[in-house]
């Protein structure tokens, strides 16, 4: 008799759902670190990063012009580009720009029919 077991080497049923498992439980993980990774906590959300909100004017985004309000007489068939501008908590005025997603692009539509 022999003191050592044999192996076998086929794959059992038993092998096999253990390695699916254990390889879905690392992909999972590895996917989730990547979702928290990009995440933007809130603690990092600047006066100059917040989205547009209530109260917020538009101010031109063209370099040349870049913090002066936008009138309708300035709005045509051509695009302008505009910033939200607010004010933080102590009054102070702020272009809303540390965002990319906070650039507008401003049309005016001829009237027609």
């Amino acid at each position: 008799m022999t003191r050592y077991k044999i192996k076998d080497p086929e794959l059992t049923r038993r092998r096999f759902i253990n390695m699916a498992m254990g390889a879905t439980a690392t992909v999972g993980t590895v996917s989730l670190l990547g979702t928290l990774g990009g995440a933007h906590p809130v603690f990092r959300l600047t006066e100059d990063k917040k989205p547009p909100m209530e109260g917020d004017i538009l101010v031109h985004a063209d370099p040349a012009k870049e913090g002066t309000p936008i009138t309708m007489a300035e709005l045509s068939e051509t695009q302008v580009t505009a910033w939200p501008m607010g004010t933080d908590a102590d009054g102070n005025q702020i272009i809303r720009k540390g965002e990319p997603n906070n650039l507008l692009a401003l049309y005016r539509y001829p009237a027609g029919p």
